[in-house]
């Protein structure tokens, strides 16, 4: 994990991400995941998948164990795959270029992000979404569609703010993984 820290701090100003995916089913689990997050100051950002989805998404990307590394180019391409500690700085400077800055940290650039207009009492999810903090702003408009004493006038707001964010992130998420479909060169 020093390793891959050292080439976040190094390249992030670059566009250089790094995000970590995991088995939400694995041996592990996600307690003993966000564990080893906190303990070793991981800087990348973690997603969690099935068993399944993470054994067809190391399949899409020529992962043979774990751990495996995998560098996608801008252009999201498979440029290298590998154990993390044979990926160098080197492999990193020859495939950044063109990169956008910020994709999965919640900056703007390059991140999904909403501008949405909100009754005052909902300013916080507008503020997360303009923000890219996508999946927390649809748990918070879920939580607030579950409470029977929500006005109906901001129902139909919140509803259709669900449906548009929950349509362009499927969207997003659609591209993705033709990407993945299609990364090896």
């Amino acid at each position: 994990m020093p390793h891959l820290n050292q080439l976040v701090e190094k390249f992030q100003k670059k566009g250089f991400e790094a995000l970590g995916i995991t088995g939400e089913n694995s041996e592990q689990g996600k307690t003993k995941t966000e564990a080893f997050i906190a303990a070793t100051k991981m800087k990348a950002a973690v997603g969690y998948l099935s068993k399944a989805d993470n054994q067809k998404l190391m399949r899409a990307v020529g992962a043979r164990g774990y751990p495996s590394a995998v560098l996608i180019n801008p252009k999201g391409k498979v440029v290298w795959t590998g154990h993390p500690a044979g990926l160098t700085e080197a492999t990193i400077e020859e495939h950044i270029k063109g990169a956008k800055k910020g994709s999965l940290s919640g900056a703007t650039d390059g991140a999904i992000t909403f501008e949405a207009e909100l009754p005052k009492a909902w300013s916080a999810i507008a503020r997360g979404l303009a923000r890219g903090k996508v999946g927390t702003s649809l748990a918070k408009i879920e939580k607030a569609l579950q409470d029977a004493r929500l006005p109906g006038a901001d129902r139909e707001v919140l509803e259709a703010l669900r449906n548009e964010v929950t349509e362009r992130y499927d969207a997003t998420a659609k591209t993705a993984e033709q990407a993945f479909a299609e990364a090896r060169c």
